[in-house]
C-alpha cells in the first residue's frame, strides 16, 4: 500500500486553504468504496476505488486527520512515510471543506480475501493521539472474496467453472441452460469470507461458495456442481447441499440434481451462499415435537381440484399467497373460474422449471433416504422458516421422471399434514408407512424450500393481475366450527307466558364466497356478511312442526367478532303469528336471545390413500347454530300445549 503515499500526500497537503470562522456544528466525514457506503462485496476481478470528503461546517480549528484500514492481517494507519501499525495521524492541520476526492484506485487482486474496514476521520485535539471525545469519523466495510472466476453469459446459456487446481474452489461449476437468462449477465463464483455462521448440526465438507449476482432468479433451473471432501465421514452419514435463506436467516436443504463420487450437483432457481455439509440430527437445537404453520387447505388452498396438471403451480402459489397476502381473506372462497386461471398461469409461468427441477437420482435416494431423515428435514425446514414446506413426490418411469407436488403445513410425532391439490377439500397425512410404500413403488418424497420452485416477483405480478378478484375486506372463516350456545326463549299465548333456558353444543360448516357467508342446519339457512373481523348473520327464528301456524314475523339476527380461530356471537330473535285449530285461532309471540362461542375444527385424514374424518362432537342446534322449534320437543311446552292437538 506504500505506493499510494504520494497520491494521499497531495490530498492532505491540499487541505491547507482558506480558513472560515468557527461554527458550533460538528464536522461530517465521509468515506466511500466504489461510490458505496457499504457493506460491499468485491471480487478478485474488481477494482477498489476509495474516495473521502469532509464538510467542516465552518470549523477551522487544528485537528489530527486519520486514515486507517482494519484488515485481515492487522490494523494500519496512513502516514506520509507509508502505512504503519503505529497509531499515527496522516496529517495535522486546520479543518477546511473537502469535496469528494479519489484517494486511490487499485485492483482487488492484490488483496487477500477477508473483511476490510476503512476509516476516515478527524479529531479536534491536535496532539497525535486519538481523542475520542472530539473525534468525528466515517467507515466503510469491504468483503473481499477469494479465488473467484467471472464470465458474461447471455440468453444462449453457458458454463462457468473454476479450473485452477490451486484455488480452494477448484471444480465448482455453474451450468446455465439456454433460456434461463433474458439478457447478458456477469456470473461470478467466489468464496464467501463473511458467510453466515453454520448451526451446530452442520459440519462443512466444502467451502461456503457465493454466486453472483445474489438473488438473481432464472427462468429455467441452473445446475451447480460443488466438490466436497467426505473422506472422514461415515458412509451412513447424511450428506446434503445447503443454501442460505436471507429472508428467514437459516441454512435450508438445497435440491439435489445428482450425486457423484466426491461432488453433488444442485438444481437451483436463484443464487445465494451454498455449501456441502453432513448433518447430525442429534446436534444443535432440536425441532419441536409439534409445529403448526396454521395453513389450512379448506381456507388457504385453491377451491378447485387439480384437473389439469397444475399441482406445482397450485401448491407453490397457495404457499406464497399464504405467506405474503393472507390478509386478503379467504383464498378458498375466490371464484372458481378465477382460481382455475391462476392455477394455470402459476403452472405455465415456470412449466420448464418444474420438469427440469425434479431430476433426483431415485436409486440413490431410495437407498440412502430414510423416514427419519425425511421427517427430520421437514421438521427442521418448517420450524426454522415458520412456513409450509413443499413436498415433491418423484417417480422413475419409462418416460423419464413423473412428479407430483403437495404442501406440508403441520407435523407431530410420525405424522405430516399436507395440502393435497388433487383433493383440496380434505387434509391428508404422510406417515412412515406411506413413505416406505412410495419408495417401494419406485418414488421418493423430497422436501423443497418454496423459493426454489417459484419466482416471487412473477407471483407478485400474477397476484396484482387478479388482486381485485381475490382480495376481500374481511377475514376468512370458511370451514368447520364447533361451539356451545346458551340462551332463553320467552313465549306468550292464550294469556300465558313461559320462559325457558336452553343450552346446546353443535358443529356447523361455514361456506364463504368473498365476504358473504352461509351455513345450514336441519335444512335451514343462516346467511350474512363479514366486515373486517365482524360478522352479521340472519335467518328464521322458529319452525312449526305441526300445521295451522301462520307467522306475521319470524326473524333471528346475530352479530359476532372473529378473533383468529374463535368467533363470539350474540343475537336475538322474534316470532309472532297465529295458530288455528278446530276450536279457533290464537295469537302468539316469542322472543329469544343467546350467546355462543365457536372454535375452528380441523378435519384429519389418515393418509393420501385412506381418508378418515375426525370424530367431532355433535349436538342439537339452537339459534345461531340452527332453528328454535315451536312445539313441545323444544321449549315453552306449557304455552304451546295446544299446538300438538
Amino acid at each position: 500500500m506504500s505506493r499510494y503515499i504520494v497520491i494521499i500526500s497531495v490530498i492532505f497537503f491540499g487541505l491547507l486553504g482558506w480558513q472560515s470562522p468557527v461554527f458550533p456544528q460538528a464536522p461530517l466525514c465521509d468515506i466511500k468504496v466504489n461510490d458505496s457506503d457499504g457493506p460491499i462485496t468485491l471480487y478478485q476481478s474488481d477494482t477498489l476505488t476509495v474516495t473521502v470528503a469532509l464538510d467542516n461546517n465552518s470549523q477551522t480549528e487544528n485537528a489530527d486527520w486519520w486514515l486507517a484500514a482494519d484488515t485481515p492481517f492487522g490494523l494500519f494507519f496512513f502516514t506520509f512515510d507509508g502505512w504503519t501499525d503505529a497509531w499515527l495521524p496522516g496529517y495535522q492541520g486546520s479543518l477546511s471543506y473537502l469535496d469528494s476526492f479519489e484517494v486511490f484506485n487499485m485492483p482487488v487482486s492484490g488483496l487477500p480475501a477477508g473483511t476490510y474496514t476503512l476509516y476516515f476521520g478527524v479529531d479536534t485535539v491536535m496532539d497525535g493521539n486519538v481523542t475520542w471525545d472530539s473525534a468525528y469519523y466515517d467507515s466503510v466495510e469491504i468483503n473481499v472474496v477469494a479465488g473467484d472466476v467471472s464470465n458474461v453469459i447471455g440468453p444462449e446459456g453457458g458454463v462457468i467453472e473454476v479450473t485452477d487446481p490451486a484455488s480452494p474452489l477448484y471444480g465448482i461449476k455453474v451450468e446455465i441452460p439456454a433460456g434461463a437468462l433474458e439478457q447478458e449477465t456477469a456470473i461470478t463464483i467466489g468464496q464467501a469470507i463473511a458467510a453466515p455462521s453454520l448451526p451446530p448440526e452442520l459440519t462443512p465438507l466444502s467451502p461456503v461458495v457465493t454466486f453472483q449476482p445474489e438473488g438473481l432468479y432464472f427462468n429455467l433451473p441452473v445446475k451447480i456442481t460443488i466438490p466436497y471432501d467426505g473422506s472422514n465421514v461415515d458412509e451412513n452419514t447424511l450428506i446434503l447441499p445447503f443454501k442460505w435463506a436471507e429472508s428467514e436467516q437459516y441454512w435450508y436443504t438445497a435440491c439435489v440434481s445428482d450425486i457423484n463420487e466426491g461432488s453433488i450437483e444442485i438444481a437451483t432457481s436463484h443464487f445465494s451462499h451454498h455449501l456441502i455439509a453432513c448433518i447430525d440430527k442429534m446436534k444443535g437445537e432440536q425441532p419441536p415435537s409439534y409445529y403448526d404453520t396454521h395453513f389450512r387447505p379448506n381456507i388457504n388452498g385453491f377451491p378447485i381440484k387439480n384437473t389439469g396438471g397444475w399441482c406445482a403451480g397450485m401448491t407453490s402459489f397457495a404457499e406464497w399467497f399464504f405467506e405474503n397476502h393472507r390478509e386478503c381473506g379467504c383464498f378458498s372462497s375466490i371464484d372458481r373460474d378465477i382460481a382455475e386461471e391462476i392455477a394455470k398461469e402459476a403452472q405455465e409461468q415456470r412449466e420448464g422449471f418444474w420438469t427440469g427441477f425434479f431430476l433426483p437420482q431415485t436409486t440413490w435416494w431410495r437407498s440412502r433416504w430414510t423416514w427419519d431423515d425425511f421427517f427430520y428435514i421437514v421438521k427442521r425446514e418448517m420450524a426454522k422458516s415458520g412456513k409450509p414446506v413443499l413436498i415433491g413426490k418423484v417417480y422413475s418411469s419409462c418416460n423419464g421422471k413423473d412428479y407430483h407436488v403437495s404442501l406440508a403445513y403441520k407435523y407431530e410425532e410420525d405424522k405430516i399434514w399436507i395440502y393435497e391439490p388433487n383433493d383440496p377439500k380434505h387434509q391428508y397425512l404422510i406417515t412412515p408407512e406411506e413413505f416406505e410404500q412410495t419408495k417401494e413403488e419406485g418414488g421418493n418424497l423430497i422436501p423443497m424450500h418454496g423459493t426454489e420452485l417459484y419466482h416471487p416477483a412473477k407471483f407478485e405480478q400474477l397476484f396484482n393481475k387478479y388482486k381485485d378478484r381475490i382480495c376481500f375486506p374481511c377475514v376468512c372463516i370458511a370451514g368447520t366450527w364447533y361451539g356451545c350456545e346458551e340462551g332463553t326463549v320467552t313465549c306468550t299465548a292464550m294469556g300465558e307466558t313461559e320462559t325457558e333456558e336452553i343450552s346446546y353444543c353443535s358443529t356447523i360448516n361455514i361456506e364463504q364466497n368473498g365476504c358473504e357467508v352461509r351455513y345450514e342446519v336441519r335444512g335451514h339457512e343462516r346467511a350474512g356478511t363479514i366486515d373486517g373481523n365482524h360478522i352479521h348473520v340472519s335467518g328464521i327464528f322458529m319452525v312449526p312442526l305441526v300445521g295451522g301456524v301462520s307467522f306475521t314475523q319470524n326473524i333471528y339476527t346475530a352479530e359476532g367478532t372473529i378473533s383468529g380461530d374463535e368467533i363470539n356471537f350474540s343475537g336475538s330473535g322474534i316470532a309472532t303469528g297465529t295458530f288455528c285449530d278446530e276450536d279457533g285461532c290464537y295469537n302468539f309471540s316469542c322472543t329469544g336471545s343467546s350467546n355462543a362461542s365457536l372454535t375452528r375444527v380441523t378435519e384429519t385424514h389418515q393418509s393420501s390413500k385412506t381418508i378418515k374424518e375426525t370424530n367431532i362432537p355433535n349436538g342439537e342446534p339452537l339459534f345461531i347454530f340452527g332453528i328454535t322449534n315451536s312445539n313441545e320437543d323444544c321449549c315453552c311446552k306449557k304455552t304451546f300445549r295446544n299446538f300438538d292437538r
